[in-house]
């Protein structure tokens, strides 16, 4: 669920307010705001975890590649990935 629809529902006061061990945001203007920090500074922290991890399939796939080579066809591991 993205930040829009969590303040949709604020506004539309079907959740009254939101509680987590480390932050809580109150369906006022302040706690709006606050939770979209609190959602950019997590997508901030996200997008370096994510591209990490891209990187590390990509280095998988070909290592798998190569060592599959031998003993596979290529058409073969792709039909069973």
């Amino acid at each position: 669920m993205d930040g829009g629809r969590i303040v949709y529902l604020l506004d539309t006061g079907k959740v009254s307010s939101l509680k987590f061990p480390t932050f809580w945001a109150e369906n006022t203007p302040q706690g709006k705001f606050m939770l979209t920090i609190a959602a950019q500074a997590s997508g901030s922290a996200a997008q370096p975890l994510k591209d990490k991890l891209a990187a590390l399939e990509e280095k998988f796939d070909r290592l798998l590649d190569a060592h599959l080579d031998e003993l596979i066809s290529r058409e073969e591991y792709a039909r069973r990935k």
